[in-house]
């Protein structure tokens, strides 16, 4: 029984987990749009850096509370690979 709570719960975490990517992404690619038109122009590498930098930290502070508490201390089994994924969405 306890193992199929685990399961739910792990499948549960997982699927909260794409919303919130998908916020995140969704509020990155917003950012990096509408900075774009009201200059006029792209923007420099170190504008994005720091779009990517606050996407991610949003990502990572909206994680943390999502994951299970047994599964807490091994975090977020995907962040690497969002992180990656958002960082491919600034250029």
């Amino acid at each position: 029984l306890e193992a199929d709570m685990r399961k739910e719960a792990w499948s549960t975490f997982l699927q909260q987990r794409n919303f919130l990517e998908e916020d995140v992404k969704d509020v990155l690619v917003a950012s990096l749009s509408d900075e774009m038109l009201s200059r006029g122009q792209p923007l420099r590498i170190q504008e994005k850096m720091d779009m990517l930098r606050k996407a991610t930290e949003t990502y990572r502070s909206g994680v943390q509370p999502l994951l299970p508490e047994w599964a807490a201390s091994s975090g977020d089994p995907e962040q690497a690979e969002t992180e990656r994924r958002l960082g491919e969405l600034q250029f």
